[in-house]
């Protein structure tokens, strides 16, 4: 198989409240095509994208989406 590492082959199982972690250096344009995918995937799913580090997210972003930090 040239081209495809399985090692990179994960299975996503995209559930609501989710948090999807991208790059830092997403661009608008690939953001927004990544949004319109995962939309035909799972219809209006309540996911949390954090473009860069997870630690970003800030207390009340956290309690919003109905989390709290211990």
């Amino acid at each position: 198989m040239s081209g495809l590492n399985l090692v990179d082959v994960r299975k996503l199982q995209i559930q609501d409240g989710d948090v999807l972690t991208l790059p830092d250096d997403v661009d608008h344009a690939t953001l927004s095509e990544f949004l319109e995918q995962l939309r035909q995937l799972k219809h209006n799913p309540k996911v949390t994208i954090v473009c860069g580090p997870v630690d970003r997210i800030s207390e009340a972003q956290m309690n919003a989406a109905g989390w709290f930090r211990k």
